[in-house]
């Protein structure tokens, strides 16, 4: 579990105020790690598991918590409870998928004619200690559960952008990667809303109920365009790296 430093809790007459703030912040992140594991198929006991561990962990430190653990689960329980409550949206309103209220990045136009939020990938390297004690620089982004995944995925597009036929695939799921990290969304909701890949059966536009032949012209290219655009920086530093290696 990781160190925070110890936070003073409230006292005299905003006490009150300071922990309604506090139950708010504790509820925000339930929701969202809710919503965060129910798109990757878990189901409602491994959620509840995992939920309490998680807001646990990330309240620590904080003194108002440590003096009444018992109130802090209390909160923690309540929010599992109201988020596992609420049905998974039977539709695509982009702001009914996102994992926080807020998201931020670079908005693209999808297939259902929403524009979605894609996170910028940060270029600035952070320290990070190994194994075997040395130091290294990495870039923050790798270090997350899919970092490698989507590196992985970021060279192969840079191997492939001579011939966009070998790109497309590994367009597509590093562009899922992306958007999984700001909406619940599942693999094949993904896809729908990017059918840039017509080697993928999923790829169909059914969010708009149209074989792919039949979806605008431009909406692929589109979308296209748009995640390699967002996605160029990175790609060419990813590129110096190597050279340098």
């Amino acid at each position: 579990m990781t160190d925070r430093p110890g936070i003073p809790g409230p006292d005299g007459d905003n006490r009150q105020e300071a922990e309604e703030f506090l139950r708010r912040m504790v509820g925000s992140l339930v929701v969202a790690k809710v919503r965060q594991l129910r798109s990757e198929g878990l189901d409602d006991e491994a959620i509840q598991s995992a939920v309490l561990a998680f807001a646990l962990d990330r309240a620590s430190g904080i003194s108002a918590f440590e003096r009444d653990r018992e109130r802090l689960i209390s909160w923690i329980e309540r929010a599992l409870e109201d988020a596992l409550a609420e049905p998974w949206p039977d539709d695509f309103a982009e702001p009914l998928r996102r994992i926080t209220d807020r998201v931020e990045g670079e908005p693209i136009l999808l297939a259902d004619g929403e524009a979605w939020t894609f996170p910028r990938l940060d270029l600035e390297k952070a320290p990070r200690i190994l194994a075997d004690g040395s130091i290294d620089l990495q870039y923050p982004w790798i270090q997350d559960p899919d970092g490698i995944d989507l590196l992985t995925e970021l060279i192969w597009i840079d191997h492939g952008i001579s011939d966009p036929s070998t790109v497309l695939s590994h367009l597509m799921t590093a562009g899922t990667l992306l958007l999984r990290r700001n909406y619940s969304l599942t693999e094949t909701e993904c896809r729908q809303l990017m059918p840039i890949d017509p080697e993928n059966p999923e790829c169909v536009g059914a969010l708009i109920a149209r074989p792919p032949e039949e979806i605008r012209t431009g909406l692929t290219e589109g979308i296209v365009t748009a995640l390699l655009t967002l996605l160029a920086p990175v790609i060419a530093e990813i590129r110096k790296d190597n050279v340098e290696e």
